[in-house]
């Protein structure tokens, strides 16, 4: 319960144990007393749907009724949801750990079923698991081999598998439903790309596309920058990652012209396009990007005007004199 004593009018989240997508009340003070109705969203009041009458007691608490649809009353007390003081499966997950209460308790009890097993690689294999709820399927990795240790990476994918179920808990008005597909583009004991392909279909009848390019190193988890991987200024020393005004200089003077020369020469008909500026230098400025088995993949943050393009794959023979010594990129057998 958002609470602000200068505010005419307070929201309540809530959900049920056994349904979590967000619901809402609205409320207004009278006669001493929070009177809160049913909401369809943050501005369309539902009525016929219960009602909360609510006042706060002295030690902080709430207290007060519930009405439901039917005019059945509930007694009712709320009580302060205080960090930390949540026992959660996933509470030692780093994206747990940054949530406001709410929503870690929300996911305090979400678990996953474990539904295949491949092996990707001669070190790895991929573990897919499934959350019930929101049906949500996502991957894990492990290995054999004890000098891969999986498990940084592990809470780095939990933390994001977590991530796409809360993002199906959310109520959004225009949004009737919200589907992923997830891709493993690239496996090896150094590297991990994965796309993620959100469809969302709205209350208009639209069906949009997102799509989401992620590489991971699999020692920390942590996420790669394309500069570990390839740099074209070779007569400047690479600035560290976090000096973003000198790493946006670089790409706009010599990475997005170099990204820019190879695409028209192995894609000159794909490139003429001024279909959402691909035929313009600039925009290939901050490309999202992953690894695939046959090169490094450019495409950009797409938008209802632009569709997801999947062709822009540069061969690794071609950026062979560009890449960085951190890690060893080669081509993989499908």
């Amino acid at each position: 319960m958002l609470c602000y004593d200068e505010m005419p009018i307070r929201h309540i989240h809530y959900f049920f144990q056994d349904d979590k997508r967000d619901r809402y009340l609205v409320g207004k003070l009278m006669a001493g007393y929070w009177h809160f109705e049913a909401e369809e969203n943050e501005t369309k009041v539902v009525s016929g749907q219960g009602n909360l009458r609510i006042i706060e007691t002295e030690n902080k608490n709430w207290k007060g009724t519930w009405s439901d649809s039917s005019g059945k009353r509930y007694d009712i007390i709320l009580t302060p949801l205080l960090p930390d003081s949540t026992s959660s499966q996933n509470g030692d997950i780093p994206f747990a750990k940054e949530m406001d209460p709410y929503e870690a308790y929300r996911i305090s009890t979400i678990g996953f079923e474990k539904i295949k097993s491949e092996k990707v690689t001669k070190e790895l294999q991929c573990d897919w698991y499934s959350e019930k709820e929101t049906g949500t399927i996502f991957f894990r990795l492990h290995s054999a081999k004890e000098n891969i240790n999986t498990d940084s990476i592990n809470a780095t994918l939990k933390s994001m598998n977590l991530a796409l179920v809360t993002e199906k808990f959310k109520y959004k008005p225009d949004r009737i439903a919200i589907k992923n597909e997830t891709t493993i583009l690239y496996l090896t004991d150094e590297l991990l790309s994965l796309q993620i392909l959100a469809t969302t279909t709205t209350t208009s009848g639209k069906t949009v596309q997102t799509k989401q390019l992620i590489t991971l190193d699999i020692k920390n988890g942590e996420e790669v920058n394309l500069e570990d991987l390839i740099w074209f200024d070779n007569k400047e020393n690479k600035p560290p990652a976090n000096d973003l005004f000198k790493i946006y200089q670089y790409r706009k003077k010599f990475f997005a012209h170099k990204i820019f020369g190879l695409l028209n020469d192995l894609y000159p008909t794909q490139m003429k396009t001024d279909v959402c500026g691909i035929n313009q230098v600039d925009t290939w400025i901050l490309p999202v990007w992953a690894l695939t088995h046959t090169g490094i993949t450019f495409s950009f943050r797409a938008s209802e005007q632009c569709d997801i393009i999947d062709w822009a794959v540069i061969p690794y023979h071609k950026l062979e004199p560009f890449m960085e010594k951190q890690y060893h990129l080669r081509g993989l057998k499908k």
